[in-house]
């Protein structure tokens, strides 16, 4: 035997079932279809910052061409450029392009012919056996040597240079001042920017004491073999799950290294999930509050109905005034039950006349 129920809950529950079934499923659906923009939104902000610093790196590092152009016409128009004052010459590129730290030019035995800042006890000095002189001396275009940290600056730096006929010249950079001017220093939160030279080593990083001891990126080889598939990738590094995203400068060859911590994509995304999660509920809630409200009103009419019965069975025939809450349908039952009172109060005799009513004592 079935349990009986109450209207109200009856139609309290079917309208919450009609409610919150498509909305908790319209829920879910947009959850999903949020969190996915959402993980591929920060992944592509990821890769936009990543190609945004190689491109500022590329840019300033593209201007070393400039620097030695302008030291090989030195060189070659000796007509305007005396080789009695190259010392002079050259000192003005330092300050045209601070972010040298020295300039070089060796003869063809591989000696310091000329150099700035000038220093004259290492005029004369042989080259010759060091490997960024001769990487160097049979390159065609520009070679850079590894990076190394600068003593003048205790800051990573790295020596460029290229042939000019017989001669060699040698250039420092300072890595530092470019890698600061191109990386902002925080671009968010839980956001990292690091930049690491072709073997891993860091050049750039928040942490500036592992830039000083020459520390390599952790988990940097597993970085390097996803970074040759592209895009973003999850990677777990020293116990932390991050989303990567590495841009390449190629000459030289750097890595511009992007990571977001995964649990602040996860947090993001939770808190979107519970904001989608409490709409459902939410209209559920109200849904059910209004279902209830106008179950409750038929609830009242249909209880007006049963007491009417009663009074009617018992011989009270006082007509209805104002009935059926509203509702048009039971509106029109206590109309009929109106009629039902008026002919029991004059009831027809054969005749067809109408006859007093007999009523009881007490009615």
């Amino acid at each position: 035997m079935s349990r009986n129920r109450g209207l109200a809950i009856y139609i309290g529950a079917g309208s919450l079932y009609l409610i919150l079934l498509p909305l908790t499923l319209m829920g879910i659906w947009c959850t999903w279809i949020f969190n996915t923009a959402i993980r591929r939104s920060i992944a592509s902000s990821n890769d936009l910052s990543a190609r945004a610093v190689s491109s500022r790196l590329e840019e300033f590092l593209g201007r070393q061409g400039q620097v030695l152009d302008r030291i090989e016409s030195m060189l070659l128009r000796t007509d305007l450029y005396p080789r009695s004052k190259m010392n002079d010459y050259i000192s003005t590129s330092l300050t045209i392009y601070p972010f040298l730290d020295w300039i070089e030019i060796l003869d063809p035995e591989g000696r310091i012919a000329w150099m700035a800042p000038f220093d004259e006890a290492l005029i004369g000095v042989s080259r010759v056996g060091e490997a960024v002189y001769e990487s160097v001396k049979v390159s065609k275009g520009i070679a850079w040597s590894p990076s190394y940290i600068s003593l003048k600056h205790n800051a990573p730096a790295v020596t460029f240079g290229r042939r000019v006929g017989d001669h060699v010249v040698l250039c420092d950079l300072d890595l530092a001042s470019i890698l600061r001017f191109s990386t902002p220093a925080e671009p968010g939160a839980g956001f990292e920017i690091s930049v690491t030279d072709a073997n891993g080593v860091l050049l750039y990083n928040p942490a500036v004491s592992k830039i000083q001891r020459r520390e390599q990126q952790s988990g940097f080889a597993d970085i390097r073999r996803q970074a040759e598939r592209g895009g973003s990738f999850e990677v777990e590094i020293e116990g932390r799950g991050l989303l990567v995203s590495v841009s390449r400068v190629l000459d030289p060859a750097l890595f511009v290294i992007i990571s977001y911590r995964a649990s602040r994509v996860a947090e993001t995304l939770r808190g979107y999930s519970l904001g989608f999660s409490a709409i459902p509920i939410l209209s559920a809630a109200i849904g059910f509050m209004i279902s209830r409200y106008r179950a409750r009103k038929i609830e009242r009419a249909l209880a007006q109905l049963a007491i009417r019965a009663v009074r009617i069975s018992g011989g009270q025939y006082d007509e209805l005034v104002e009935f059926g809450e509203g509702f048009v349908e039971f509106q029109r039952v206590g109309e009929k039950f109106n009629g039902l009172s008026r002919n029991a109060e004059m009831p027809c005799s054969s005749s067809g006349r109408s006859q007093p009513t007999m009523t009881r004592p007490g009615w």
